[in-house]
C-alpha cells in the first residue's frame, strides 16, 4: 500500500480505501483517464501526445488545502475525485472530476468518493456540495442516489443541499457521521414546486428516527424541517415579480413552541401557524429555532430607467423607461450633469408611458463626466467617458476595453471572449482579494506574500505579480489561463523562430494534440489567437516555460523561483489587441503549408514535432512522415478555369484547400426562367427568391405555393433561398414579401429604408450565385442581421465544411466562416459565403423531420447611404 499524508478511510466496499493522492498514483491515474477518455461525449484527454507524469501530477494532484481523493482497491488506484472551492460560490464544495477504472466500476469506488467528499465539506464548514456532468451520464443514477440535485435549465449542474444540515446539532447528534447523509438517504431528492418557488425534497430514516428536509433552489436554504413528528415549516409567497416597497406574506407553521428572528426582530412563536408581513426584497432568510430558512423573489421598482449605454464613449445616450405599475406614467424626465463638462440636448423631456410598458428617448451628450437622470423620484447616474476612463468596483477595475476580477478578465473588444487565471506557487493557489484603495489583488501564502497589480490600458492589459519571500523558496510561479472565445473560425499563433510564426486553426480533438509543448521556452515568449481580424497576443517575460495544456487555449507559464527570505521579485504577463496586420513583420505560416513553386506542389511540415501526412491533388497521393521543417514535392500542373484541390490529412484531420476561378456564363432569361447544360433554374417574385433549382432534371430546392411552417429562423416561408434582415428583434421579413423582378434574373425590394437586390448568375454547369445587395437610404447608421436559408428537398446524408464531415444522422450541424456542403441520395450540394461583415458564419444542417438546411448569416453595419454587396455561390453535383 502506497504511503500519503492522510491516514485514510475505509468506506463504502470493505476492501476500497479512500485517501489522499501521492505522487506514487499518477501511473495509476493515467492508466484510468486513457481507459476512459471515451467515457465523455467530448472525450477526456482524447489526443494526449504524450502523458508527462510531472505535469499529470501537477494538474490532477490538487492542490495543498484540496488534496485529490482516490480509491485504492487491492493496493491499486482504481477511481480518484479533484475537488476545490467553488469559483463563485465560497460556501460550496465543488467536485471537478470524479472517474473509475471502466474494469472496476460497481465495486464503490464512486460512492466512496463522494461520502468522502461530503464529509470533507462538512469538516470544512460548507453549505452544499456540488459537480458538472451532462444529461445522459451512466453515472447520473449514482449522483441522485448520492443525493444530487439537477438544478433545472442547466447543462448539466448538480447540487447536493444536505451538508449545511451538519451544522446544526441537533441534526448532527442524529446523524453522527456525514456520510449517513448518504447511507440513510430513503430515495432520490424529489424536485417539488412550492407557490412557484423551485424546492427539493429529501428523507432519511437512521437508527428508528427519521429526518425530512425541503430546501429551496436559489437561495440553497431550507423550506422546511421535519424530525420525526416535530416540524417546521415556512411557506413563501407566489413566485412572481413584486414592486419594490410592496408587502408580502409569509406562513410559518411550527409543531413545538420555538423563537424566530425575522427582520432583525426576535419573537416567540407558541405552537400553531403564524402570517408575518415583510417588504419585498431580493433574498428573504429568517431563523427558526436556530435553523436558517430562506426564498428568492423578483423585486422591481414600479418605474425604472436604463441608461444605455451607462458608460458611454458617444455623443448620445438612450435611456429606457419601464413601467411596470398599472397605472399611466406621465411626467418631466429631466438629464443633469453632476460632474465634468457635461451638456446636453434636449436636457427635459415630458414622457408618457402606458402601464406595464415601456419607452425610450435619446439625448445628444457633448463634454465628459457623470450626469444623472430624473423622473419624478425616480434617479439613475450615468459616466461619459474619455478613452482612457478606469472604474474601480469592489471586485475589481473596468476601463472602457477591459475588465478584470480577482480569477476573470474580460476583452470588451472580443465579444463574448473571456480569459480566466490563476496563480500558483508550487502547489499552493493563491486565494486573491481585492485591495480597492490601492487597486491591487492581494493574498498571503506560507511562503510569500504576492500581489497581482493590473495595469489597464487601451489595447493592452498588464499583469505583473509581485512577491516577498516570506522563506527561503525554490518553487515554480505558475500562471494558468483559459481562453474563451466565440465558436467560429478561430486561429492559434504559436513563434516558429524569430521572423515566422505558425498560424493554424485549432481542430478539436486532433490538432495540435494536448501536451504537444511542454514546459519549453519558445524562440519568442508571445502566443496568439486570432478572430475576425484581430489578434489576442500573451507575452510573457524571457525565461518562462510555456506548456499547452488539453488544448491551445487551456495554457500556462511557468517561471522558476529560487529566492531568499525576504528577497522580492517581478513577474510580468501582458494581454495585447492588435489587428493582424501588425505581424507584417513576421511571416505566417501554416503548421503544414502548401504553396506553388513553378510546376510543383510543395508541402512543408512548420510544426514543432513530426507529422504523418497524407497528401491528394489532382488524383496524386502522397503518403510521407515529415520531421520538422521537412519538404514534399508533388509533380502539378494547373489550367483554365477551376478549382484545384488539395487535401491534407494530418492524424485523420482533413484539411481541403481551394483555389477557385468564377466567370459566370451568358445564360438567357426568360420568364422567370433559365437554363446552361444539366442545370435549370425559376425564380418567383415572392422573396425574389429562386423556387427551383434542378440538376439534370432533379428538383434541389423545397417550395410551396403556400406559406408553410418549419423549426428554422424562417418559421413561416415558401422556401426556395430565402433571405431576410433583422434590425435589433424587428424582422424585415423579406421571404414573405413580393419582389419588383427587373429582368434577367434580378429583384428588387424597397423596405424599411433600404434597398434590397438579389441577382441570380450561372457560373458553370452545376454552380450559381446569388449577389445581395443592400442600401441603406436613411441618414443615420444602421446595425443589421442577415440570414441567407437554402431549403434543400431532401435529407443530408452526409454534412461537412473545409475541415470536417459528419455522416449518418438524423441530427447533424457543421459551420464555417466561408463553406459548408452536404450530400442528398447521390447529390453533392456545395455553399460558399463571400461577404466582408463584422461577423459571418455558413452552416449546413439536418433536423428530425425536416429536409436540409444550409444558412448563411452575417451582420452589417450600414452607414448613411452606404452600400454593400454578399455573395453566396451553390453548386450542385452528382458524387
Amino acid at each position: 500500500m502506497r504511503e500519503s499524508s492522510d491516514v485514510g478511510y475505509q468506506m463504502g466496499s470493505p476492501n476500497i480505501l479512500v485517501r489522499e493522492i501521492c505522487k506514487e498514483d499518477i501511473r495509476d491515474i493515467i492508466e484510468i483517464i486513457k481507459k476512459s477518455k471515451r467515457d465523455f461525449p467530448w472525450g477526456l484527454y482524447y489526443n494526449v501526445k504524450k502523458f508527462d507524469e510531472d505535469l499529470m501530477w501537477e494538474i490532477i494532484g490538487g492542490i495543498e488545502d484540496y488534496p485529490t481523493l482516490v480509491a485504492e482497491y487491492e493496493g491499486k488506484v482504481i477511481a480518484f475525485a479533484t475537488n476545490d472551492i467553488h469559483w463563485e460560490e465560497e460556501d460550496n464544495f465543488y467536485i471537478e472530476l470524479l472517474l473509475t477504472h471502466p474494469n472496476y466500476r460497481g465495486l464503490g469506488a464512486g460512492t466512496s468518493l463522494i461520502k468522502e467528499c461530503i464529509r470533507r465539506a462538512v469538516d470544512k464548514g460548507f453549505n452544499v456540495v456540488s459537480l458538472h456532468t451532462w444529461a445522459n451520464n451512466k453515472a447520473m443514477r449514482l449522483y441522485e442516489r448520492t443525493g444530487f440535485c439537477w438544478i433545472p435549465s442547466t447543462y448539466v449542474y448538480m447540487v447536493n443541499f444536505s451538508p449545511q444540515l451538519m451544522k446544526y446539532d441537533e441534526i448532527k447528534q442524529i446523524f453522527r457521521d456525514a456520510e449517513n447523509l448518504i447511507e440513510t438517504l430513503v430515495e432520490p431528492p424529489r424536485k417539488m414546486d412550492i407557490n412557484g418557488h423551485v424546492a427539493w425534497r429529501y428523507l432519511w430514516r437512521i437508527n428508528g428516527r427519521e429526518v425530512e428536509a425541503i430546501f429551496d433552489n436559489n437561495t440553497k436554504k431550507l423550506l422546511y424541517i421535519r424530525i420525526d413528528d416535530r416540524l417546521i415549516r415556512i411557506s413563501p409567497p407566489e413566485k412572481k415579480r413584486y414592486l419594490k416597497g410592496e408587502k408580502i406574506r409569509i406562513v410559518i407553521e411550527n409543531t413545538l413552541d420555538t423563537t424566530a428572528l425575522i427582520d432583525n426582530k426576535q419573537y416567540i412563536l407558541p405552537k400553531g401557524q403564524h402570517e408575518f408581513d415583510i417588504e419585498t426584497r431580493d433574498k428573504v432568510t429568517l431563523r427558526i429555532n436556530n435553523y436558517e430558512f430562506g426564498f428568492s423573489l423578483e423585486v422591481v421598482n414600479k418605474i425604472a430607467l436604463k441608461i444605455l449605454p451607462p458608460k458611454a464613449i458617444s455623443n448620445k445616450l438612450f435611456i429606457m423607461i419601464i413601467n411596470y405599475s398599472n397605472e399611466e406614467v406621465k411626467r418631466e424626465l429631466l438629464i443633469l450633469p453632476m460632474q465634468g463638462s457635461l451638456s446636453f440636448h434636449p436636457n427635459k423631456l415630458y414622457v408618457e408611458v402606458p402601464p406595464r410598458s415601456s419607452a425610450k428617448v435619446s439625448v445628444h451628450v457633448t463634454g465628459e463626466g457623470y450626469g444623472k437622470v430624473l423622473l419624478g423620484d425616480i434617479e439613475e447616474d450615468f459616466h461619459v467617458l474619455k478613452e482612457d476612463w478606469l472604474r474601480v468596483h469592489d471586485k475589481g477595475l473596468e476601463s472602457a476595453h477591459w475588465a478584470i476580477t480577482k480569477n476573470e478578465i474580460r476583452i470588451k473588444r472580443l465579444k463574448n471572449a473571456e480569459i480566466w487565471y490563476e496563480i500558483y506557487l508550487g502547489r499552493k493557489r493563491t486565494r486573491l482579494k481585492f485591495n480597492a484603495q490601492r487597486k491591487v489583488f492581494m493574498d498571503k501564502l506560507d511562503k510569500a506574500l504576492i500581489e497581482v497589480r493590473p495595469s489597464l490600458k487601451r489595447e493592452e492589459l498588464l499583469l505583473e505579480v509581485h512577491g516577498k519571500a516570506l522563506r527561503d523558496i525554490n518553487e515554480q510561479l505558475i500562471m494558468r489561463f483559459w481562453i474563451d472565445l466565440p465558436v467560429g473560425e478561430n486561429y492559434y499563433l504559436i513563434p516558429k523562430d524569430h521572423e515566422t510564426f505558425i498560424r493554424e486553426k485549432y481542430v478539436y480533438p486532433i490538432f495540435p494534440p494536448a501536451f504537444c509543448i511542454v514546459k519549453e521556452k519558445l524562440p519568442i515568449p508571445v502566443i496568439g489567437f486570432e478572430r475576425n481580424g484581430t489578434v489576442l497576443l500573451t507575452e510573457y517575460e524571457e525565461g518562462g516555460l510555456y506548456t499547452m495544456v488539453r488544448s491551445p487555449r487551456a495554457f500556462r507559464f511557468d517561471f522558476p523561483l529560487k529566492l531568499e527570505k525576504g528577497e522580492e521579485f517581478v513577474r510580468r504577463v501582458v494581454l495585447k489587441l492588435v489587428p493582424v496586420e501588425a505581424l507584417r513583420e513576421f511571416k505566417l505560416v501554416r503548421a503544414v503549408d502548401t504553396y506553388l513553386d513553378e510546376n510543383y506542389l510543395i508541402i512543408r511540415n512548420n510544426w514543432v514535432s513530426d507529422l504523418p501526412i497524407v497528401a491528394e491533388v489532382n488524383g496524386i497521393k502522397l503518403e510521407k512522415i515529415l520531421s520538422p521543417s521537412d519538404e514534399a514535392r508533388i509533380p502539378l500542373k494547373a489550367r483554365g478555369y477551376g478549382v484545384v484541390n488539395v487535401v491534407i490529412n494530418v492524424n485523420g484531420w482533413v484539411d481541403k484547400r481551394e483555389i477557385k476561378y468564377i466567370i459566370p456564363v451568358k445564360a438567357r432569361w426568360e420568364d422567370l426562367k433559365t437554363s446552361y447544360g444539366p442545370l435549370s433554374l425559376e425564380a418567383d417574385k415572392r422573396g425574389g427568391s429562386l423556387k427551383s433549382l434542378k440538376i439534370m432534371r432533379t428538383e434541389m430546392l423545397k417550395w410551396e405555393d403556400r406559406t408553410f411552417r418549419t423549426p428554422t429562423e424562417f418559421p413561416i416561408t415558401y422556401g426556395g433561398i430565402a433571405l431576410n434582415i433583422m434590425e435589433g428583434s424587428k424582422s424585415f421579413d423579406l421571404h414573405l414579401k413580393e419582389w419588383e423582378y427587373l429582368g434577367n434574373g434580378r429583384f428588387r425590394l424597397t423596405t424599411n429604408d433600404l434597398i434590397v437586390e438579389r441577382r441570380y448568375y450561372i457560373i458553370d454547369q452545376h454552380t450559381i450565385l446569388d449577389e445581395i445587395i443592400v442600401k441603406n437610404t436613411r441618414m443615420d447608421r444602421r446595425e443589421l442581421y442577415f440570414i441567407h436559408c437554402v431549403f434543400l428537398n431532401e435529407t443530408f446524408s452526409r454534412i461537412g465544411n473545409t475541415s470536417i464531415e459528419v455522416k449518418r444522422n438524423d441530427i447533424m450541424v457543421v459551420s464555417h466562416k466561408e463553406r459548408v456542403w452536404g450530400v442528398t441520395k447521390n447529390i453533392k450540394v456545395e455553399a460558399e459565403l463571400l461577404v466582408d461583415a463584422e461577423d459571418e458564419s455558413i452552416t449546413a444542417s439536418q433536423q428530425i423531420g425536416f429536409p436540409g438546411l444550409i444558412v448563411s448569416r452575417w451582420d452589417w453595419i450600414l452607414e448613411p447611404r452606404e452600400e454593400k454587396m454578399a455573395k453566396v455561390i451553390i453548386r450542385v453535383a452528382k458524387e
